[in-house]
């Protein structure tokens, strides 16, 4: 279907967080096939880019299976590649888009920073009252927490927000956060098809409050000293690499985020 979209040696740029599952893959051997000119790039995808992710052997060997889809077609034919699991190493990525600010283990080589996302109007409160928007994460879902320590920092959440007696309370939904993790009936759901940073980009918070999501690190930068950007409970989520969890204590401290 594909191929009689694009037509006769088409030119054509795949843009993806990770090359490495299967729904993304099989594009690489397909879109190699039909154009000579196409390119593959690495995007970023919140904390995951701030530090490698080496394959095991086990993760290797495991791939091996992938090569019995072409059975079912010869198109689908999987792109094996070594080092980093999301293909920052495969000689196939031409370019690593990273967020401004940010440092990675990537190769400097392939890097693009992009640029900030400062506005030139400066954000200004417009009411006395204060208004916060909390970003939900799909904690539970991604078995990043257990049930006692999740209703202890969603407790802890709405406690210091009604402490700092914030009026006005937004709560944004990850795609995935199914469970509405850090979700109270008090505050105010948005919609879920929203993009968020166009939300936050047209409407100012005097708090942003999240875990580790990438979110706070847009909102940092966007409103910079104006707004408090807060992130609950970094220390009670399971990081399956310690080096990334400290990379994100890290980065935040840096950038100004109040770690509580």
């Amino acid at each position: 279907m594909i191929s009689k979209v694009v037509g006769d040696n088409p030119t054509i740029h795949c843009f993806s967080a990770t090359y490495d599952n299967e729904a993304v893959n099989y594009f690489i051997y397909f879109f190699k096939k039909y154009s000579l000119n196409c390119s593959f790039s690495l995007i970023p995808d919140g904390a995951l880019n701030l530090v490698r992710h080496p394959q095991t052997l086990a993760n290797r060997l495991l791939k091996t299976f992938r090569v019995f889809r072409s059975l079912y077609s010869k198109e689908i034919r999987y792109t094996f590649y070594k080092g980093d699991r999301l293909g920052a190493d495969a000689n196939f990525i031409k370019s690593i888009y990273i967020l401004n600010g940010l440092n990675t283990e990537y190769d400097i080589k392939k890097i693009i920073e992009l640029k900030h996302f400062f506005l030139d109007t400066k954000f200004k409160k417009t009411t006395s009252s204060k208004k916060a928007l909390v970003v939900g994460q799909p904690l539970s879902g991604y078995k990043l927490i257990d049930n006692t320590d999740l209703v202890e920092l969603s407790s802890k959440v709405k406690k210091w927000l009604v402490r700092e007696k914030i009026e006005h309370i937004y709560y944004k939904t990850h795609p995935k956060d199914a469970q509405r993790n850090l979700y109270d009936e008090s505050y105010k759901l948005l919609p879920s098809n929203m993009a968020i940073e166009k939300y936050l980009a047209n409407n100012y918070f005097d708090y942003v409050i999240g875990v580790h999501s990438s979110v706070l690190i847009f909102a940092k930068q966007l409103y910079g000293n104006e707004s408090e950007i807060v992130s609950f409970g970094l220390d009670k989520i399971r990081f399956k690499n310690p080096k990334l969890k400290k990379k994100i204590f890290t980065l935040f401290c840096s950038l100004g985020i109040t770690i509580l």
